[in-house]
C-alpha cells in the first residue's frame, strides 16, 4: 500500500483589518516550512458588518482550528476579540500556540518577535528551520 505523507497544518490568527498582510505571512510560513494553512478567513471577502456572516465565519474558524496542528497568532497594531477565542479553543484542544508580534511594515518574518505557549522553538529562526 502506498501511503500519502501527512502535510503539517497550521491555523494563522490575526486581525480582520490586516487580512491581506496576514495572508502574506501565512504564505511565507507555507513556503518556508512546507506546511498548509487551514485559515479560510484569509481568503474570505464576506462583509465584516453582517452579524450572520460573522457568526458563520466564527464557526468556520473553530472548525479550521480543529483541523490544524498548531495555532500561530499574529499580535499587531489591531485588536481582535476572535484571537482570544481562537487561543482558548487551541489550548482546550491541546494544540500548540505560538504568539508572534508582527509589525505591519512588511510581511517579512525576520522582523517579528516570537513567543510561544507550548514546548517548542525559542526563536522565529528556529521555528522556521
Amino acid at each position: 500500500m502506498n501511503e500519502q505523507p501527512i502535510i503539517p497544518t497550521f491555523y494563522l490568527a490575526g486581525s480582520w483589518c490586516e487580512r491581506d498582510r496576514c495572508a502574506a505571512v501565512a504564505y511565507n510560513i507555507e513556503k518556508a516550512k512546507g506546511w498548509e494553512c487551514t485559515s479560510r478567513w484569509l481568503i474570505s471577502r464576506e462583509d465584516d458588518n453582517d452579524e450572520r456572516a460573522k457568526e458563520l465565519g466564527a464557526l468556520k474558524c473553530l472548525k479550521d482550528i480543529r483541523m490544524s496542528g498548531r495555532l500561530i497568532v499574529l499580535l499587531g497594531d489591531h485588536t481582535s476579540l476572535g484571537k482570544h477565542v481562537e487561543i482558548g479553543a487551541a489550548l482546550q484542544l491541546g494544540i500548540p500556540v505560538h504568539l508572534v508580534f508582527a509589525p505591519w511594515g512588511s510581511a517579512d518574518l525576520g522582523s517579528c518577535a516570537f513567543f510561544h505557549l507550548c514546548k517548542g522553538p525559542t526563536s522565529l529562526e528556529e521555528f522556521l528551520s
